[in-house]
C-alpha cells in the first residue's frame, strides 16, 4: 500500500516577490498578469509522488507586509517545512532574508528551508548576483534555486525539493550502477537536448560574475560552481593559495579509475570595441555573447551540464569524476591547477581540460614556453651629457633589433606549426632629462619538440655578448620567468581513443587530432605524469576579443560528448585501464 503524507509548508517573504504567482503556476498552471497583494494567508495544496511516497504539501501563502507581522506567527504553527521567496530584481528583499529565516526558526525550530530566488526572466533587470544567494544559503543551510513563475522555471524542483528535505530523502539513495547500454547513450543525450535552457542560464550566470584576471577575484563565479555541484549532488571543496584566488573541486563517485574535468575561472579584461555588455551575456542567433563565454566559462559550462545530466538520470558511477573549477588560468596558474596538483595532492588518472576546439576535434600537443627578461644596465648622466653616460634603453633597443631578425631553422610540427618569438614588454628610463641608466624587456617563445630550451638561451646569449662589444659601457644579462616544455599525448592513449568514438558518434563528423598555440592547464597536467587533452565548445579565434561568443549547439555537443566518455572510461575496470595502457607505444 502506497504510504501518503501531508505537509504544511510556509511560504515567505516580502510582499510583492511573487510567492503568489510561483504557488499559482505550481498548481494551477497559470500566472497571474495582476497584482494583489495576499491578506493575512491564502491557502493551497501540490501533490507529488516521491519514490512511491504519495505527498501532499499544504502551502501557506503568507503575506509579507509588515501589518501582518503579528498574525505570521499563528499561521507558522506546525509547519514542517519552509520556502523563502526573494525577488531578483530587488536587492532589498534580498537583504531581508534572514529577517525572514529568524522569524520562521523562531517560531518552528530548525525546519528543512528552501530559498527561491524569484523573477529570473528579467535578466536585464536583475540585481542580487548569484554567488551571493549561493552564499547566504549555505550560510542558512538551506538549498537555493532562482525561478521563474511567468515561464515555471524551476518552480516544479524548488517546491519538490522542500518535499524531499522533510522526507530526508536524497536523490542518489536509489542510484543505478552503471552499465552502458546503447539505450542508456542515447537517454544521456536526449537529457542534454532537454537542458538547452540549463545550460544558457549557468553560462549567463557564470559571465555576470566577474572574475578579471589580474588582478584577479574567483571567488564569486566560484560561489556559483560550488552551488550547482551541491545541486547535482557532488561532495566539494574550496582551495585558497591566497584569499579570493579560489579553486573548486567536486567529486561525483567513489574509488578507480578517477577522471577529471577541468577549466578555469578566470577572464582577461573585457577591453574596447563591445557592441553587447562583457559582462551581461546576450543570447542571440545561436549564441551567448559575453566576455568568458568561450574562454573558459563555455567549456565549464559543458562539464557542469555532463554532470547534471548524469544525475537527472541516478547514475552510479563505477569509479570518481573530479570537476575542477581553477583560478589563474589567464597567468601562470601558480594559484591554480598547479597548486591544486602540487600542493592538494590531487590524484587523477586522465584530465580533459575545458578548450575551444569546436567540439570536434581534441587538442594532444602543446609547444614549450619560455618566458625571457633581458635587464641592460649603462651609466645615468645628465641628458645634455650624454657622451658621457651609457644609455640603457638605446642598447636595449639594438639588442632587440638583432632578436627580433632571429630565424630558428627548424621545421614545423605536424600539430604544434613553428617556433615563435614576440617581445611583449620593454621599460626603461626614469626621466626625459636623464641618460637611462637601467632598461629590461620581456621575451615570449613558443618552441617545438625540434628545438631544445638550451639550443634558444645559447642563441639569445650570443647575441646579447655582440651587443655589449658593440655598445661599450653597458651590461646585459638574461633571465628564466618560466619554462615548460613542449608536450604531445600519444595518440593511442585509452582517453584519446574514446573521446574520438565519441566525437564521431555525436557529431557524426570524423574527428582530427589537433595542436594548441597556447599553454594550457593541459600541459600542466602532463607535466605531473596525468594523461590529458584539451576538448570543448567555442572558437579558438574568439578567445580575448571584443564580443566573444560561443555557440549553444556546441555546448550540448561537447556535455554530450564528455558525458559519453565520463561512461566509458567509468565503466572499466582499473585493471582493464591498465591492460589498455599497456598496449601503448612508448
Amino acid at each position: 500500500m502506497q504510504e501518503e503524507y501531508v505537509f504544511k509548508i510556509v511560504v515567505i517573504g516580502d510582499g510583492g516577490v511573487g510567492k503568489t504567482s510561483l504557488i499559482l503556476t505550481l498548481t494551477e498552471n497559470r500566472f497571474p498578469t495582476d497584482y494583489r497583494p495576499t491578506l493575512g494567508a491564502d491557502f493551497a495544496s501540490y501533490k507529488v509522488d516521491l519514490d512511491g511516497k504519495l505527498v501532499t504539501l499544504q502551502l501557506w501563502d503568507l503575506g509579507g507586509q509588515p501589518s501582518f507581522a503579528h498574525l505570521r506567527s499563528f499561521f507558522y504553527t506546525e509547519a514542517k517545512g519552509g520556502v523563502i521567496v526573494f525577488d531578483l530584481t530587488n536587492m532589498r528583499s534580498f537583504e531581508n532574508v534572514e529577517k525572514w529565516h529568524d522569524e520562521v526558526t523562531s517560531i518552528c525550530g530548525k525546519i528543512p528551508i528552501v530559498l527561491v530566488g524569484n523573477k529570473h526572466d528579467l535578466v536585464d533587470e536583475r540585481r542580487v548576483p548569484r554567488h551571493e544567494a549561493e552564499q547566504l544559503a549555505r550560510k542558512l543551510g538551506a538549498l537555493y534555486f532562482e525561478t521563474s513563475a511567468k515561464t515555471r522555471f524551476k518552480v516544479d524542483e524548488a517546491f519538490i525539493a522542500a518535499a524531499r528535505l522533510i522526507l530526508g530523502i536524497r536523490e542518489e539513495a536509489k542510484a543505478v550502477p552503471l552499465k552502458v547500454t546503447p539505450e542508456l547513450r542515447k537517454r544521456l543525450l536526449e537529457v542534454i537536448d532537454e537542458s538547452e535552457d540549463y545550460a544558457i542560464n549557468l553560462l549567463r550566470d557564470l559571465i555576470s560574475a566577474q572574475s578579471v584576471n589580474p588582478p584577479g577575484w574567483e571567488r564569486g563565479v566560484a560561489e556559483i560552481v560550488l552551488g550547482e555541484l551541491y545541486r547535482i549532488g557532488a561532495q566539494t571543496e574550496i582551495y585558497e593559495k591566497v584569499e579570493g584566488r579560489t579553486n573548486v573541486v567536486g567529486r561525483l563517485g567513489d574509488g578507480e579509475p578517477r577522471l577529471m574535468l577541468a577549466a578555469h575561472l578566470d577572464v582577461v579584461a573585457p577591453g574596447d570595441g563591445w557592441i553587447y555588455p562583457p559582462f551581461r551575456a546576450t543570447v542571440k542567433e545561436g549564441y551567448v555573447i559575453g566576455r568568458g563565454s568561450a574562454d573558459a566559462k563555455g567549456p565549464l559550462t559543458s562539464m557542469v551540464l555532463a554532470l547534471y545530466a548524469i544525475k537527472k538520470l541516478n547514475l552510479q558511477l563505477g569509479g570518481t569524476v573530479l570537476l575542477v573549477a581553477a583560478a589563474d588560468g589567464e597567468a601562470a596558474g601558480e594559484l591554480g591547477m598547479k597548486y591544486l596538483l602540487k600542493e592538494r595532492k590531487i590524484n587523477v588518472d586522465y584530465a580533459i581540460i575545458g578548450g575551444n576546439t569546436r567540439s570536434k576535434n581534441i587538442c594532444v600537443a602543446e609547444r614549450g614556453i619560455l618566458w625571457l627578461k633581458v635587464v641592460c644596465r649603462g651609466r645615468t648622466v645628465h641628458a645634455s651629457k650624454p657622451h658621457e653616460g651609457a644609455n640603457a634603453v638605446q642598447a636595449l633597443i639594438k639588442l632587440l633589433g638583432k632578436v627580433s631578425e632571429i630565424k630558428f631553422d627548424v621545421p614545423p610540427h605536424p600539430l604544434m606549426g613553428e617556433v615563435t618569438m614576440n617581445i611583449g614588454s620593454i621599460q626603461g628610463g626614469t626621466g626625459i632629462n636623464m641618460v637611462p641608466g637601467r632598461a629590461e624587456a620581456t621575451i615570449d617563445i613558443r618552441y617545438t619538440p625540434a628545438i631544445t630550451e638550451e639550443e634558444i638561451i645559447s642563441r639569445l646569449t650570443e647575441i646579447i655578448r655582440e651587443t655589449e662589444e658593440e655598445v661599450k659601457g653597458v651590461e646585459m644579462s638574461l633571465e628564466v620567468i618560466l619554462s615548460e616544455p613542449p608536450t604531445e599525448i600519444n595518440q593511442d592513449q585509452f582517453l584519446v581513443q574514446m573521446l574520438k568514438k565519441n566525437v564521431e558518434e555525436v557529431t557524426g563528423e570524423k574527428m582530427e587530432l589537433v595542436g594548441e598555440n597556447e599553454a594550457m592547464m593541459t600541459k600542466v597536467c602532463m607535466l605531473n605524469g596525468i594523461p590529458a587533452v584539451s576538448f570543448g565548445p567555442g572558437e579558438d579565434e574568439q578567445k580575448h576579443r571584443p564580443n566573444e561568443k560561443i555557440s549553444i549547439k556546441e555546448l550540448l555537443t561537447a556535455a554530450k560528448v564528455i558525458a559519453l566518455t565520463i561512461f566509458d572510461i567509468l565503466s572499466q575496470t582499473k585493471q582493464q585501464l591498465q591492460t589498455q595502457n599497456q598496449k601503448i607505444r612508448v
